[in-house]
């Protein structure tokens, strides 16, 4: 029993702490804009009867292995200008009332010039 209450004393930190993956319909999606501009609109879908959510954070991160985090920001609604063109990492964490959070991430091809 002991090592039962342990194990899910770990788990409740490392979510606290990494944050787990979303589930049951929180996501996101993302307007592309004409290929003229790199201006590009994502907005959190969150479903009904969510719990209270303190505020959503977004991670926006060169693709890959070795990604970097390009930038932070937070709001329900992200308006970003990419610099270049390729793949890129977005990341919505939602931050929970609660102090929890999950994350979903997509890969996003930015095709501007």
């Amino acid at each position: 029993m002991k090592n039962l209450f342990i194990y899910l004393c770990f788990l409740l930190l490392a979510n606290a702490i990494y944050g787990a993956t979303c589930q049951g319909g929180y996501t996101f999606t993302w307007t592309s804009p004409p290929t003229t501009t790199c201006n590009y609109v994502f907005v959190s879908v969150i479903p009904g009867g969510a719990p209270c959510i303190s505020f959503i954070e977004w991670t926006i991160s060169s693709s890959g292995g070795s990604g970097a985090v390009c930038e932070r920001r937070t709001g329900t609604t992200l308006t970003y200008q990419f610099c270049f063109y390729g793949n890129h990492d977005i990341t919505m964490t939602v931050h929970f009332c609660s102090g929890q959070t999950c994350d979903v991430t997509q890969t996003v091809n930015v095709s501007c010039t």
